[in-house]
């Protein structure tokens, strides 16, 4: 079992505290995606035209094989699933948004839930700091929401249903709203890649309200 941090902007951070969204997706690294392969004979079978590196270390690093980009991918929801960087198991704590007021009062952004600050040797940038503290810089300590993970497996982005893009967290009471174009628009916003149909890797949990430190006592 891994502890994983991961960044959630405010909107998704308020879906996880309504308890809307149990699915991210995250883009699959680039060293990870299929490649074809080139040799100088004829001898290779079919199955190992397309190459995906499972892992890429520089002693121990190996690949995974398809006869086409999905079929190499398919690896990682059977055999080598292990090579996943997301697992069964997981633990992800989220990282938001903090602020802290004019009286020194630090609290979440998405809901102005007030953290406890009390007997906690730390600061952002100085004692008397003012203003929003970004999700990369909230500690771990302050994280309130942790994903336990119950599933994970690649696909193309654009595989995702309607239903995947509610449990993403679309706000149900826009009755007027499309949730796999919401997605679109928030998928463009952060990566600017929708139309490329990336590789990414889809990550259900279940979701947690305390901090992963006290899930793993």
């Amino acid at each position: 079992m891994k502890t994983i941090p991961m960044i959630f902007n405010q909107e998704m951070v308020q879906a996880l505290v309504d308890g809307r969204k149990t699915v991210t997706r995250r883009p699959v690294e680039a060293w990870r995606l299929p490649v074809k392969c080139t040799y100088q004979d004829e001898s290779r079978p079919a199955e190992r035209t397309y190459m995906s590196n499972a892992n890429n270390h520089r002693r121990w690093g190996f690949g995974v094989f398809g006869e086409t980009p999905e079929a190499a991918m398919e690896n990682y929801n059977g055999e080598y699933s292990s090579c996943a960087p997301y697992n069964k198991g997981d633990l992800i704590w989220v990282r938001e948004t903090l602020e802290i007021n004019c009286y020194l009062d630090a609290f979440y952004l998405v809901d102005n839930e007030v953290l406890d600050l009390e007997n906690r040797d730390w600061q952002y940038r100085e004692p008397e700091y003012i203003g929003k503290i970004p999700s990369i810089h909230m500690p771990r300590w302050a994280s309130r929401l942790t994903l336990r993970v119950t599933n994970v497996r690649c696909e193309r982005i654009h595989q995702m249903t309607k239903m995947d893009a509610i449990d993403e967290g679309f706000d149900l009471s826009n009755l007027l709203g499309f949730p796999r174009l919401w997605f679109r628009d928030v998928w463009n916003s952060l990566y600017s890649n929708w139309d490329e149909n990336p590789w990414v890797w889809v990550i259900e949990f279940e979701v947690i309200k305390s901090n992963v430190d006290e899930v793993t006592k």
